[in-house]
């Protein structure tokens, strides 16, 4: 069976809303695959189509960024060259990263924010035409590294112990958004000052 209105596999470096783009590596493009491969086994649902960026200022920027990630990349190739990477990691960060981590006053004043655009279908329309509905949405908090990943490792276990059966009966390994999709979690990082925002139903521009 094909799908129509695949999202386009070249969206490599691209400006938008005057900021430049570049593919994001880590592992969340592969959670989501995941999560909606089986939502769509399990439940015949479309599945979401997904592909997470950075988002950098300046194209000057964004060369650096990519020049460090190469450079980081093929230095990770070698014990001589990781042992260099974990002795000064101040020196190959430009300052970023240090042995002696983040201040308190440091994490307390980082601030994260995940924008998410997307597009699709009023509900019952046709999904072989062009998508017609567009939402962006936006995550945000204070403290990633230290404080909300604590506070989303806490109520992940917390949800595990007092929500089970609004988990999967099967269990085993899963994804968040199949283990965690039909309880009170985002509820729970809401609550403890996790922001979700639906910010905007018209972001064409």
């Amino acid at each position: 069976m094909t799908i129509p209105n695949i999202l386009s596999d070249s969206s490599g470096i691209h400006k938008r809303f005057d900021k430049w783009c570049v593919p994001f590596l880590g592992a969340d493009a592969s959670i989501v695959y995941r999560t909606q491969r089986h939502l769509h086994e399990a439940g015949h649902k479309r599945p979401v189509q997904f592909k997470p960026y950075v988002k950098i200022g300046s194209m000057a920027a964004t060369i650096a960024a990519v020049f460090a990630g190469v450079l980081l990349y093929f230095m990770s190739l070698t014990s001589f060259t990781r042992k260099l990477l974990l002795d000064h990691p101040r020196i190959f960060s430009l300052g970023f990263v240090t042995k002696d981590g983040p201040t308190e006053t440091v994490m307390n004043n980082t601030y994260y924010k995940f924008e998410l655009f997307g597009e699709g279908w009023a509900r019952g329309e046709d999904e072989g035409t062009k998508p017609n509905k567009k939402i962006a949405v936006k995550v945000s908090g204070l403290n990633p590294g230290y404080g909300a990943t604590v506070s989303g490792l806490v109520y992940s276990a917390i949800t595990i112990l007092k929500e089970k059966d609004k988990m999967p009966a099967t269990g085993g390994v899963m994804t968040t958004g199949v283990a965690f999709g039909k309880t009170d979690l985002i509820k729970h990082l809401y609550d403890n000052n996790m922001k979700f925002e639906v910010i905007d139903t018209d972001c064409s521009k």
